[in-house]
């Protein structure tokens, strides 16, 4: 339990059974996501398995970092912070999206390692950052409607940094 949570136990505050339930729930996540999809991109829940739809940069274990942090879940986020160390690598020879990339690989390292100050973080940020510094063409702006990108939304391939543009895919918080 994170020091609010204590805090608010010893002092026997009124609504401190609902902050120990909601770090409860979160172990409970946190269990299902190492036992059945440890380092993968999402967690399917009805089958019980892991899907890499990003490359298996553990996109789901990275954007968790801030929840972990800020609910004490300190031994959970060590654990994360040593599989990114240890695992996460751009080595994929596949297009994953670049927003999901931008968005939730590169923030959930920039936050995380706002919060915590573990170097390891900064240092992957960088490399995603470096990588999605392709998909900027000379406006500012990303590659979509730039390079022609007017109907897909644009992939990367992180091996190579080559673009490529995808129709067939649509990525709802990018439609947005």
């Amino acid at each position: 339990m994170g020091r609010a949570g204590a805090a608010a136990t010893e002092r026997g505050e009124e609504g401190d059974g609902a902050l120990l339930e909601g770090v409860r729930a979160r172990r409970g996540l946190e269990c299902s996501y190492q036992q059945y999809a440890w380092g993968s991109d999402e967690l399917l829940p009805v089958s019980n398995a892991g899907l890499d739809n990003n490359g298996h940069v553990g996109i789901t274990l990275v954007e968790a970092l801030d929840t972990l942090w800020l609910m004490g879940m300190r031994k959970e986020f060590d654990a994360a912070v040593k599989w990114i160390r240890e695992s996460l690598s751009l080595d994929v020879n596949m297009e994953v999206s670049a927003f999901d990339y931008n968005a939730r690989l590169l923030g959930g390292l920039l936050y995380a390692y706002e919060l915590s100050r573990r170097g390891i973080l900064l240092e992957k940020a960088v490399e995603v950052g470096d990588l999605l510094l392709r998909t900027f063409q000379g406006s500012g702006f990303p590659a979509v409607g730039v390079i022609g990108f007017r109907d897909g939304q644009p992939l990367i391939n992180p091996r190579t940094g080559a673009l490529e543009q995808s129709s067939s895919k649509v990525f709802l918080a990018e439609v947005g």
